[in-house]
C-alpha cells in the first residue's frame, strides 16, 4: 500500500512538473513574441553642430548658385529662391547650410530611416526644393565646403516645403559605408519661396533623426555563451532570482521572475546559429 502510494505520489509530482514546464514554455513563447528578443529600435537625435547661409558667387550670372558662405551661425538661417533676367540678379539665392557630427551613430548600425527635421519662422506656403548632401572629414563650414555642396554633392534629394515645420526623408543607404565618426553637411534650397528663415537656435535647431535597429542576440537565454541552453544557464538565472539586475532578466522588465524562467525553458536545447 505504501509502495503504491509512493508510486502515485511520484506520478503526480512528475505530472505537476510537466504541467509547470508547459506553463513556463507557453509563458516564455508569449514573452518572447512581445519582448526585446526581436530586437531593439532606437532613435538617435543629432542636433546640428553648426549652421551658416550660402549664397551666389561674385561672378556675373551666378546669382542662383549657393557656392559661397554669405552668413554665419545666427539664430535664423535665410532660405530664399532666386530670379535673374538676362544674367542680372533680381533676387539672390539663400541656402541654409548645416553640419552634423555622425560620431554618435554606432559603427555597423542597421539604419532604418533618416530624417532632417526642423522648423521655419513663418509659413511661406508650399514650395518644392532640394537637399544637397556632402559627407566630409571636417566639421567646419567654409567656402570650399559650400562650393562642393553646390557643385558636386554626394547626393541630391528633391523635397517639398509646406508650412512652418519640416521633416525631410533621407535615403538611409547613403550612410552605408560612410565613416560614422565623420560629418554630414546639408544645404537646403527652395525654388519658389520668397525669403523665409530656418530656425537655428537652441531647441529649435535642425536635427537629424536616425532610427537604428539592433537585432537581438540569437540566443539570449544562453547566458554562459556555450551554445546551448541547459542547467548551467538555469543555475545562473536562479542565482539572480528576484534581483533587480540585468543578469538573468531576459525580458528586460527590471526583475528576474517566472517570465524569465519561462523564456529560458522555451529556449531549452541547442541555440540557433548566429
Amino acid at each position: 500500500m505504501t509502495h503504491e502510494h509512493d508510486s502515485m505520489a511520484l506520478e503526480n509530482h512528475g505530472e505537476l512538473t510537466m504541467n509547470m514546464r508547459r506553463v513556463f514554455v507557453s509563458l516564455g513563447i508569449a514573452v518572447m513574441a512581445g519582448s526585446a528578443f526581436a530586437g531593439d529600435v532606437e532613435v538617435v537625435e543629432i542636433p546640428r553642430l553648426s549652421g551658416a547661409v550660402a549664397g551666389p558667387c561674385e561672378d556675373f550670372g551666378c546669382c542662383c548658385s549657393a557656392s559661397r558662405i554669405v552668413g554665419g551661425n545666427s539664430s535664423t538661417l535665410a532660405l530664399r529662391s532666386c530670379e535673374s533676367i538676362g544674367g542680372y540678379c533680381m533676387t539672390e539665392r539663400r541656402a541654409p547650410v548645416v553640419i552634423f557630427d555622425l560620431e554618435s551613430i554606432p559603427e555597423g548600425a542597421d539604419i532604418e530611416s533618416v530624417r532632417l527635421v526642423g522648423s521655419r519662422t513663418s509659413s511661406a506656403g508650399s514650395s518644392d526644393g532640394r537637399l544637397n548632401l556632402l559627407f566630409t572629414s571636417s566639421g567646419s563650414i567654409n567656402h570650399n565646403m559650400s562650393s562642393s555642396l553646390n557643385n558636386s554633392p554626394h547626393a541630391t534629394i528633391d523635397i517639398d516645403w509646406a508650412g512652418s515645420g519640416f521633416s525631410h526623408q533621407i535615403d538611409p543607404s547613403l550612410f552605408v559605408g560612410s565613416n560614422p565618426s565623420g560629418y554630414l553637411a546639408i544645404s537646403m534650397y527652395t525654388w519658389h519661396d520668397t525669403t523665409t528663415y530656418v530656425r537655428n537656435s537652441t531647441n529649435y535647431e535642425p536635427t537629424l533623426e536616425i532610427t537604428i535597429f539592433t537585432p537581438a542576440p540569437p540566443c539570449p537565454a544562453d547566458m554562459n555563451g556555450d551554445g546551448i541552453v541547459d542547467s548551467a544557464d538555469l543555475g545562473i538565472l536562479l542565482a539572480y532570482w528576484g534581483a533587480k539586475s540585468t543578469g538573468g532578466d531576459l525580458n528586460e522588465d527590471g526583475v528576474v521572475d517566472a517570465a524569465d524562467l519561462g523564456s529560458l525553458l522555451a529556449s531549452w536545447g541547442n541555440c540557433p546559429s548566429a
